[in-house]
């Protein structure tokens, strides 16, 4: 994110809130900036294996909506379909 010009060029007027992707509550640029740098960074594989990026500093419970997919989950049927007509990927 802070590679993006459009961002960073919003991020510069002080002060600079950004939204933590996963509780949705809004948090200060300043106290998150090298949060955010540090996973900027990581490699694709390391990223893809975090189960989210949280940056407010709320506790590590899980929220509703996680809670409810755990509940759900192995009620729904592995379902495959065709994606570009490439893969088939199960839901």
């Amino acid at each position: 994110m802070p590679n993006c010009g459009k961002v960073n060029y919003k991020l510069n007027y002080k002060p600079g809130i950004v939204l933590c992707p996963r509780t949705k509550k809004m948090v200060w640029w300043e106290d998150v900036k090298e949060q955010i740098k540090m996973f900027e960074s990581l490699p694709m594989e390391v990223k893809r294996e975090q189960p989210y990026l949280q940056l407010s500093n709320d506790s590590e419970q899980p929220l509703p909506s996680e809670m409810i997919v755990g509940l759900i989950a192995p009620q729904v049927p592995e379902i495959p379909f065709l994606y570009e007509d490439k893969k088939w990927l199960k839901i």
